[in-house]
Formats: C-alpha cells, sequence, structure tokens
C-alpha cells in the first residue's frame, strides 16, 4: 500500500486526495509515531484500517477526522538515524544531531500554520528524556554538534534551567544552535549565560519584518524593542546571531521590506547566520486567506512547490514579483535569481537592484559585495 503524510498533507489532505487519490491508497494526518504501529498491524483489513485514528481515505474526504497527538512525549522512542542510508554512508557519523524537546505553538502567528498541524496546546519533554538523547546520540553518531528544531524551546524557563544544568552536571560536551529560531521575549540573562556555558554558540531570530505596521499585523505578540535587547544580549556571550526574515507578508511593500534589510545591517548580521524567504501562503492560516483576495489559489498552490528560497508566484499590484527578488538579492547579498527566467531578464532584474541601492542608500544600506 502507499499512504501520504507531513505537514503539508496535514492542511490540504482533502485536496491533495482529490487531485493524486488515484495514485495512493490513503493519507495519514496527526502524528503518526502510534498511528503508523495501527497502520501495520491493520495494513490488510481496510475496515479496521478506517477505525485507525488519522486514516483518510478519498471517499471519505468530506468527513470530519480526527487525527493522533501524542500528550506524553517521553514515551516516543529515540530517532534510530542509523538505519538511513545517509548515516550508513558516512560510517553511522552524523555533523549535526537534530533533536525536538517539545511540540505545538500557543501562539497566532498569521503567516505560521504550526498551530494548525502541531496544536495549540505546547506539549514537552521532561529534562531527563531530553537529557538522556542528547548523551546517548552524541556518543552514538560520534558528534558534538547539536540542533535543536522546537517551535518553542524557551516557553518554559524552569524546564530550560534544568535541562541546561542537567548538561552541565554530567559533563556532556557538546555545541547547540537553535535551527528553527527562538523568540527574543524568552531570552535574559540567566538563561542566556547557562545556555552559553552549555555550548550554545548560534541563534537565529524570529524577526520576519522590521516595518512596525507590518510586525504588528503578522500577531506575533511580540514587541520589537526586545528583539534588538536580545540581539544585544546574545552579542555580550559572543554568540552569532542572525535572523530570519520574510519578504512579500500581506501588505507589505519594496519600501516596507526595505526596513527589514537595513535592520539586518544596523545589527550586523552576517548573511550565514540569516534568512531571507519569501512568502508562502499556507491553507488555514489567517494570511492565507487574506492574500488569496489577491492571488489565485492556482497560484498559490504552484508556489508551495518552490519553497522558502525560491521566487515563488506570488506578487500582488503594490509589490510585484520582480521587486521582491530584487529586495532578496539585496539583503542575501546575492544576483537575482529566478528559474523561469532567461538572462536578459536576469540582466534587467540586476540593474534594476542596482537602481534600488542607489535610491534607498544610507549608513544601513550602502554598495556590497556578493556572497559568491
Amino acid at each position: 500500500r502507499i499512504f501520504i503524510g507531513g505537514s503539508h498533507v496535514n492542511l490540504h489532505y482533502r485536496k491533495l486526495l482529490s487531485d493524486f487519490g488515484e495514485l495512493v491508497d490513503f493519507a495519514v494526518i496527526g502524528e503518526t509515531e502510534r498511528t503508523i504501529c495501527n497502520i501495520i498491524e491493520n495494513l490488510d483489513n481496510k475496515e479496521r484500517l478506517s477505525m485507525v485514528s488519522g486514516i483518510v481515505f478519498k471517499e471519505e474526504i468530506d468527513k470530519q477526522h480526527c487525527c493522533d497527538r501524542i500528550d506524553d512525549l517521553d514515551t516516543i522512542d529515540f530517532p534510530a538515524y542509523e538505519h538511513f542510508e545517509s548515516v550508513k554512508r558516512n560510517n553511522g557519523k552524523m555533523e549535526y544531531y537534530p533533536i525536538m524537546t517539545s511540540r505545538g505553538c500557543p501562539y497566532s502567528c498569521t503567516f505560521c500554520a504550526g498551530p494548525k498541524i502541531s496544536g495549540k496546546k505546547w506539549r514537552f519533554r521532561s529534562p531527563q528524556s531530553v537529557v538522556d538523547e542528547i548523551e546517548s546520540a552524541l556518543k552514538k553518531y560520534k558528534t558534538q554538534n547539536l540542533e535543536i528544531f522546537d517551535d518553542n524551546f524557551l516557553l518554559d524557563k524552569e524546564r530550560v534551567m534544568k535541562i541546561m544544568e542537567m548538561v552541565l552536571k554530567r559533563k556532556i560536551r557538546m555545541r547547540f544552535r537553535f535551527g528553527n529560531g527562538v523568540r527574543a521575549d524568552k531570552l535574559d540573562e540567566e538563561n542566556v549565560e547557562i545556555m552559553k556555558r552549555a555550548g550554545l554558540y548560534e541563534v537565529g531570530m524570529g524577526i520576519e519584518s522590521a516595518d512596525p505596521g507590518i510586525f504588528n499585523s503578522i500577531k506575533k505578540g511580540e514587541d520589537f524593542e526586545k528583539i534588538e535587547k536580545a540581539i544585544k544580549l546574545l552579542r555580550k556571550y559572543n554568540i552569532n546571531v542572525g535572523g530570519s526574515f520574510i519578504i512579500g507578508l500581506p501588505g507589505a511593500t519594496l519600501e516596507k521590506d526595505i526596513k527589514s534589510v537595513k535592520f539586518a545591517n544596523r545589527m550586523g548580521f552576517s548573511w550565514r547566520y540569516t534568512a531571507w524567504c519569501y512568502f508562502t501562503p499556507y491553507p488555514s492560516t489567517e494570511a492565507y486567506d487574506i492574500i488569496k483576495k489577491d492571488v489565485s489559489e492556482d497560484l498559490i498552490e504552484k508556489s508551495h512547490r518552490r519553497g522558502h528560497f525560491t521566487a515563488n508566484f506570488i506578487e500582488t499590484k503594490e509589490y510585484p514579483l520582480e521587486e521582491r527578488i530584487i529586495v532578496r538579492s539585496i539583503g542575501a547579498k546575492i544576483p537575482p535569481v529566478h528559474p523561469d527566467y532567461g538572462k536578459w531578464a536576469l540582466l534587467r532584474l540586476f540593474l534594476k537592484m542596482e537602481a534600488t541601492v542607489l535610491k534607498y542608500r544610507d549608513k544601513d544600506m550602502g554598495f556590497f559585495k556578493f556572497n559568491i
């Protein structure tokens, strides 16, 4: 049998089954650690399979479906990456070990589908479970590099402190970074200091936009001033700091997104630690409902195939695609690129980019060398 699952399926399973139902037997929504076991046990019995939480057949797409969410994350086994071909080819070694210590997000950012995928309730693993996995994994996969992919690792300060204290007590030698970013309003002197001692060396801040109007409109529930304070605090402890920005959020224009470029330059972000992402509207988000008034669902669907760092098909009358490409080029310090443009179109974009730099040039945005 062939079935599909994952984040995109969770958001869009009705359309996917409607479009590709002939190619797959069913879709799986929700968290699948338990579901996959039930699927294997009932694979040859469709009647029993249809009773498994999270299973959706094409003929049932119009029904309401329950999905499995695991409250006690400590009951999930540690990942067995040794079975991955990439790890086998590398003699069992991993350059970075990825870990998730919690799931769910209580916030309401308009552009983010996280709460729709993993729920608004924040569920977390115990410090004991987290540190046990770190200790065994770093030995098993012969690495000292850890990447934390939680959406909200810092949500419970007491838990953060206990994890770091246990790492230090066990004398675990590691270097770690936050691959999914952190919220600035959850950083303070105490937790930054102990995380630095435990091995923190790089943090990406989820900034999204430095334009006050756009920043407030995306409902992060965060004070922009705290972002600047958090950056200074991390720099005090010699921790590499970068930011993630979204180009083309609802209501954005070239002039507004240029403010993000200038902010990144003023903060001294290295291009190595900074991500310039094109806005991609996800189903079931507030931003999706806003943008579909100006962009067809067909173009939105095509944009899902491009990813965050490749120019997609989202544009508005106030903010054409070419201007979005120009902003990303200036921010990332790379030549303008688009997979569908020929060399003359790209040359024209390059000249427009140079004109944009001249127009907005000041102490926070001067000429630059390309990162190529």
